[in-house]
């Protein structure tokens, strides 16, 4: 198994000392951090690096943290920003979450809660930043099958693919349906064997629910909770497809819903 990237943290604080404590307290628990002393220096490193989460002290000499949030989320928009302060009010700490911060934490924070949110941090992004397109099995790589199969012959041909293998029915290049398992349980309980081997697969599959390319990871795990697997159309044909085990094979690949 592909050994899952670690998360990337920039530490935005004036005072040294403690950002280099943080650093090591961040490292060992599974992250890669960078720092920069001040929102300028920040900004310049931004340009050339996207962390996956920034942590953003508030009161720094020049520039705020407050004050250069909006320029850090408009050079990394889909970094989110964690703000650290031991002076703001409610009211301060409401404006930050308005102009986009993730949270905003007291300073000096318990590293344990700051921790846990730097992974939440990470799992609302990935989770909103990946895209159906990032994560669909290509048609190629599944079993197409014609109207006139029958159960019997597509059953022949997955005995030379894999266990997961994903039927799709076409016919003249339009997606006409998709293995069900469901029905398949269905079928093998309500028909005699000789029957169900000489029925039509479109028997035990199921009408394709769409999901666009584009369509965020969130949105597309919803509708594969809805429907089982799913078909991801791009520029108007299809793509692909998205099931269950896609999902977690993505939670896994991309740390999606679990850890640094």
């Amino acid at each position: 198994m592909e050994e899952r990237q670690r998360s990337h943290v920039l530490l935005v604080d004036d005072e040294t000392a403690f950002t280099k404590v943080l650093a090591k307290v961040l490292e060992h628990q599974g992250f890669v951090t960078s720092s920069a002393a001040s929102a300028g220096e920040a900004l310049e490193f931004l340009q050339m690096v996207e962390p996956d989460v920034i942590v953003l002290d508030v009161r720094m000499p020049g520039l705020s943290g407050v004050d250069a949030l909006p320029r850090i989320r408009a050079v990394c928009p889909r970094a989110p920003v964690i703000l650290l302060t031991g002076h703001a009010t409610l009211d301060d700490a409401a404006r930050a979450v308005e102009q986009g911060a993730f949270d905003v934490l007291h300073k000096p924070c318990d590293t344990a809660i700051l921790v846990t949110r730097l992974r939440e941090a990470v799992q609302t992004s990935r989770g909103r930043n990946l895209h159906a397109g990032d994560i669909l099995v290509p048609v190629d790589q599944c079993l197409v099958t014609a109207p006139s199969w029958s159960v019997g012959q597509t059953l022949g041909a997955l005995e030379h693919w894999s266990e997961d293998t994903v039927v799709l029915l076409m016919e003249d290049s339009a997606l006409q349906g998709i293995w069900d398992p469901g029905l398949w349980v269905k079928a093998l309980a309500s028909r005699p064997w000789p029957t169900l081997w000489r029925d039509p697969v479109a028997s035990v599959c199921c009408a394709p629910s769409w999901v666009d390319a584009h369509c965020t990871l969130v949105e597309t795990a919803a509708q594969v909770a809805l429907h089982g697997i799913v078909a991801v159309g791009m520029a108007g044909s299809l793509a692909g497809v998205i099931g269950p085990q896609q999902l977690r094979a993505a939670a896994v690949r991309w740390g999606w819903g679990r850890g640094a």
